[in-house]
């Protein structure tokens, strides 16, 4: 096997161009990294701890079932109908350590709503279920995976959430919303189709609500990455940050038009699998 130079090649460009906090002026991206990225995890002990026990019994009771395949990203798991959830949790499923960065971003923001697009086995979904003072919505089009989320979901202890099972597209604009502050998390289609869909649809929402929002894996290819790019240049994207594997965005009018490429020893460990 070749040693992946590119990989590495992109991480020092990365690192060379990235900002770290005291070079920070916006107050809301430097409390982003001080309060939620590098706050105390003491007082969400518990909740991590049940997150990674459901994370250990799933492992050991490796069920298996048939797996449709819908998206860039769900096609990892060797091309097989048949998959185990123990290959998925070792593949596709985020660490504890991710969970701990998606659970305190989403809480920083303060969300109402809080929507994520491609749930998979449910855990990050559990996580955000328990985000206080907010309503989970998640959406999972893949029936074995929904079916899954929907069991960690009743143990979540917090009965205020809706599963679709059904894909995203053309079902997140709700004319319900109204002046809500509405968290996105996408780790669902990734491909540039669906990426592009998904802007199309939480720009429509932005127009009525306060919207911040998480992307996963936006070098998870190169097309991937290339629309990230495109993000990050939107007219209606106020605020982009670059984690190097995940992405954070706004719509809100309050912030300047800035980008950032953001280096944070403890947001590396987060990410990193």
């Amino acid at each position: 096997m070749s040693f992946p130079w590119t990989k590495v090649k992109t991480a020092f460009s990365f690192f060379f161009q990235s900002k770290s906090k005291y070079r920070i002026h916006s107050p809301f991206v430097y409390g982003l990294i001080t309060s939620a990225i590098e706050g105390n995890e003491f007082e969400y002990k518990n909740l991590f701890e049940k997150t990674a026990q459901l994370k250990s019994e799933a492992f050991q009771k490796n069920e298996t079932f048939n797996y449709s395949i819908q998206g860039a990203g769900s096609v990892i798991i060797d091309n097989k109908k048949v998959v185990s959830v123990r290959k998925l949790l070792t593949s596709a499923v985020s660490s504890i350590n991710k969970l701990k960065f998606i659970y305190k971003v989403a809480s920083y923001c303060k969300p109402s709503v809080i929507i994520e697009v491609g749930t998979s086995l449910g855990l990050s979904s559990f996580v955000l279920n328990n985000v206080i003072n907010s309503k989970f919505v998640g959406f999972e089009p893949v029936k074995e995976l929904a079916d899954y989320t929907d069991k960690l979901l009743k143990q979540s202890g917090n009965n205020n959430w809706q599963l679709f099972k059904e894909p995203f597209e053309g079902n997140l604009v709700n004319p319900n919303f109204r002046n809500e502050i509405v968290f996105f998390y996408f780790d669902g289609n990734h491909t540039k189709e669906g990426l592009r869909s998904f802007m199309t649809e939480i720009e429509e929402i932005a127009k009525m609500n306060t919207i911040f929002c998480l992307i996963d894996d936006i070098r998870w290819s190169d097309e991937m990455f290339e629309e990230w790019k495109k993000v990050e240049l939107n007219k209606s994207v106020s605020l982009s940050l670059d984690f190097f594997q995940m992405s954070f965005i706004s719509f809100e009018k309050k912030f300047q038009k800035e980008k950032f490429k953001i280096f944070n020893v403890k947001s590396i460990r987060y990410l990193l699998h």
